[in-house]
């Protein structure tokens, strides 16, 4: 069973450096499981989530205003 942060990290991986699902390199999850991952985000809405998440700041993270 792998973490899902490690299966959303393959995906940004993916789309930060454009490969193809099957190129993912060792050390990510079976492309076959991001892919499963991603697919079922996507339908539910749940990798928009996911992606606005990621690039909004964090406690510690954000700057003070």
């Amino acid at each position: 069973m792998w973490p899902l942060q490690r299966i959303v990290e393959a995906i940004f991986y993916l789309t930060k450096n454009g490969i193809l699902w099957r190129d993912l390199p060792d050390g990510f999850p079976p492309w076959q499981t991001v892919y499963w991952y991603f697919r079922k985000w996507s339908k539910d809405d749940t990798w928009i989530l996911i992606a606005n998440e990621r690039g909004r700041p964090r406690g510690d993270d954000a700057s003070p205003p």
